[in-house]
């Protein structure tokens, strides 16, 4: 709150199924059942995610570095569903160092990333186009003169 973190005690009720005798708490709005933290929270960690280091964001809310890897993983799986691929008509082939050598596929009429490979070899590439549902519909492609790349093109 305001930039601090608050600890948040909540007195609930506990009930006991008379058929199983389990015991379990009424639901309380706006807490991540999963996670016992805020919706709020939850969701702000998952935005933060994109652009921070899990470490980082564990240490400003108190938590471990694993749950802010897996409240990221399921707010990208959420993103994820709303997103619509669409085939680019201009297909840019290139490479980047991530670590070590990487193909992008890139729309070159949006200016934007449409997958990053998870290398540059040949057989990587060939499978990736080779799966891609809709190559009828990219018009041009540009890519560099790599050499691999030659025998790479779609069709």
């Amino acid at each position: 709150m305001h930039g601090k973190r608050v600890g948040v005690y909540v007195d609930t009720r506990r009930y006991q199924c008379q058929s199983c005798n389990k015991t379990f708490y009424a639901p309380l709005p706006d807490i991540d059942e999963k996670r016992k933290m805020t919706k709020r929270l939850v969701e702000w960690i998952g935005k933060q995610a994109i652009t921070r280091t899990f470490t980082s964001i564990a240490d400003e809310v108190g938590i471990v570095e694993g749950t802010v890897r897996s409240i990221f993983r399921d707010y990208i799986n959420a993103l994820e569903k709303t997103v619509r691929f669409e085939i680019p008509q201009w297909m840019g082939i290139d490479e980047i160092h991530l670590i070590k050598p990487r193909c992008v596929i890139s729309n070159i009429q949006n200016n934007t990333i449409v997958e990053i490979l998870k290398d540059r070899n040949k057989p990587t590439v060939t499978r990736y186009l080779s799966q891609l549902k809709g190559l009828d519909q990219v018009h041009y492609v540009a890519m560099d003169m790599w050499k691999p790349w030659e025998h790479s093109k779609p069709k």
